[in-house]
């Protein structure tokens, strides 16, 4: 115990001989530990950046480049487009030029004839052939065919130059066909092939004296032979 008391005021004293020839001074202001102090002169302005040449022959380049591929690309479209231009330029002066009203109606027979011997629909036929008539009638004598009744179209044929068995070759043909049109009528087949002749009579006696002869009548239907339509 005395011991560890001598030890204790041994250390005391060693403190008290510290603090007297060791004393502690203050840091100066703005002294912050670490950094070493710089003199006043040994501190410079910031250089102004510097300047860097910029290349501009890649810019160029592609400036080139992009011109003649745009250059390409214009010749291209105007080819392209000048070829269609002519083409249906072409297109549309044979359009503008349709068949006689004679030809157009002799095709549409034809037509009509090779469909019928596939479905063989009896009252179809006989709206598309009254149809046919009606628009060439239309066209060659510049009337109201299409929406008119057959009295009215009858009635508008008198003021054209037509002979008198031709006007009533007409009467026939559009009676008979208004009987399955609207009255229900069936006709048979032989029947079905007169009305079809008959309606190339009246284009073969109607058209102008001027057109070419075009007998198209191996279209017309011949009971020899003739292979029979089932009609439905």
């Amino acid at each position: 115990m005395a011991m560890m008391k001598i030890q204790i005021v041994l250390f005391l004293m060693v403190l008290m001989s510290f603090s007297v020839f060791h004393p502690v001074v203050a840091a100066p202001a703005g002294y912050v530990p670490g950094v070493a102090e710089t003199a006043p002169e040994d501190i410079k302005d910031i250089k102004p950046p510097l300047e860097m040449k910029r290349n501009w022959a890649p810019y160029w380049k592609a400036l080139l480049w992009g011109g003649l591929v745009a250059a390409a690309l214009l010749l291209a479209w105007w080819g392209i487009h000048h070829y269609w231009k002519k083409k249906v330029s072409r297109v549309s002066d044979e359009e503008i030029t349709p068949l006689p009203a004679h030809e157009a109606a002799l095709a549409e027979l034809t037509r009509l004839w090779n469909d019928f011997k596939q479905d063989g629909k009896i009252k179809e036929f006989y709206f598309r052939l009254s149809e046919i008539i009606r628009q060439y009638l239309a066209r060659r004598y510049q009337i109201n065919a299409l929406e008119a009744t057959t009295e009215e179209l009858l009635h508008d044929l008198r003021d054209q130059p037509l002979q008198v068995q031709h006007r009533m070759l007409i009467s026939d043909f559009l009676s008979g066909c208004d009987l399955v049109k609207f009255a229900k009528y069936i006709p048979q087949m032989e029947e079905t092939e007169h009305r079809y002749r008959m309606a190339y009579e009246i284009i073969d006696h109607t058209r102008p004296a001027d057109s070419s002869s075009r007998e198209a009548r191996e279209d017309i239907p011949v009971r020899q032979g003739q292979q029979a339509v089932e009609l439905k």
